[in-house]
């Protein structure tokens, strides 16, 4: 299944990538399944677009609700 979003704010890229590599659903090559970044559109509007991939659709939806957790609070940190 695959499941993408646009527009979603995020922090800065490299903190974005290593961020979801450390404590985040990031691509898992064995698993097949997580989150790749898309698009980065960070550094103009503060935003990317992502795209979730797992075998089912539930999967799919966890994995957007763990990225959405770590969103929150990356982005609230980056705005204090």
């Amino acid at each position: 299944m695959l499941l993408n979003r646009f527009s979603v704010p995020a922090p800065p890229f490299t903190t974005l990538v290593d961020g979801l590599a450390r404590n985040g659903p990031a691509w898992d090559r064995e698993a097949r399944e997580g989150v790749v970044i898309a698009s980065d559109d960070t550094e103009a509007s503060g935003t990317v677009e992502y795209v979730v991939l797992a075998p089912t659709w539930w999967q799919c939806r966890a994995l957007e609700a763990e990225l959405r957790a770590y969103l929150s609070r990356s982005v609230q940190l980056a705005d204090r």
